[in-house]
Parts: structure tokens; sequence; C-alpha cells
């Protein structure tokens, strides 16, 4: 089934002069640079201003995919509760799914798949930096298994990231052990011991 069959695919709101962010503002704002933050899930990060929403298209609901138009990579990011109601920007795109037929981390995880993302940057264009071809993304055809397919590969994939998450801290804590230990060794062997 192509992408644009089950989602609608916009594009971030465009701003016509500076960006004032502040720490207090009425609407979140999420930029591009902004992206990285909310992947590893620190929503704490994103700054918010004071702007009335002219139009519903640009605000984020729960569930809604957000992904770089621009770069090397467009690794999609699930919106979750706590963004609802945020406004994106340009060069950002929302995929909002048709619940019926897609889960939001489904799609997320098949669109990280190294095969879509080669598919994605090879039709990405331009000189110095690398546009994502939109009607090439809404005419990505994917597997798309029933919802409970869906769910399982879901739920097997966040076990996945999780384990790759503590494996990450459980790293960081053995070279701080080994570091201490060594030091240890080395302050004894300089003391004479």
């Amino acid at each position: 089934m192509k992408l644009e069959q089950i989602a609608d695919i916009r594009t971030g709101y465009t701003f016509r002069g500076p960006v004032n962010k502040t720490e207090r503002g009425s609407v979140l704002l999420i930029q591009m640079s902004d992206l990285e933050a909310l992947n590893n899930g620190k929503i704490d990060k994103v700054k918010s201003l004071n702007m009335k929403i002219r139009s519903p298209e640009w605000t984020l609901q729960e569930g809604d995919l957000l992904m770089k138009a621009r770069g090397t990579d467009f690794i999609p990011v699930t919106v979750h509760k706590e963004l609802q109601g945020a406004v994106f920007t340009h060069p950002l795109l929302r995929l909002r799914l048709n619940r019926q037929f897609a889960l939001p981390e489904f799609i997320a995880w098949q669109l990280s798949q190294p095969k879509v993302q080669k598919q994605l940057q090879r039709s990405a264009s331009g000189t110095s930096v690398q546009m994502l071809n939109l009607q090439t993304l809404k005419e990505l055809e994917l597997d798309l298994p029933s919802l409970n397919q869906q769910q399982k590969i879901r739920d097997m994939a966040q076990l996945m990231k999780h384990e790759e998450k503590l494996l990450g801290l459980l790293t960081a804590k053995r070279k701080l052990f080994v570091g201490c230990s060594i030091k240890r060794l080395m302050n004894k062997e300089n003391l004479g011991g």
C-alpha cells in the first residue's frame, strides 16, 4: 500500500521572520533541531513561543509522526501526548495516519528500516543540502500486515530499543568502573602499595 493511502502528509509552518522562543510561551514549537531530543524522550528541551494558530494543519496530535525533509536521514519520531497541540515548522513533515489501517509506531519502525531509508536518500536532491522528494515519500510502498501483527512487531521493536538503551547504560557504567579501578591501582602504585 502507498503511504499516501494511509497517511495525510503535511509540511511544517513557515515563519516569515525570526523566531523568538521563550520559556513560558503559549505554544510549543518543534523545529528540526528538536528531533534528536524528542527521539531520546527529552521533551523538556522543546521551547515555546507566543503565537496564535490560524490553522490546525500545523498542530500535532498524539500518534502523529514527524520527520525531517532535509538532511541525510529521514527517521520519524512518534508524537507523544505531551506534544499535543505543538506547532511544527518547515522543513519538518507531519504524517497523520489512518488508525484503521496503521499503528504509528509500526509505520515509524518500517520507515526507519535501512532499505526504506536508502530508498528515501536516493530520492533526495540538492547540491549542498539534500531535500526529500515529497512525491517519493507519498508513493512509498509499504507492507501493511493486520493491526494485530503490527502491534506485535511494534512491541518487539520497542523491547529492542529499550534493550539497546540498557546496554548503553551498562557500557557507560562499566567504563566508569574500570576507569575508577585503574585510578585506584595507579594511586596504590604511586603510594608504594
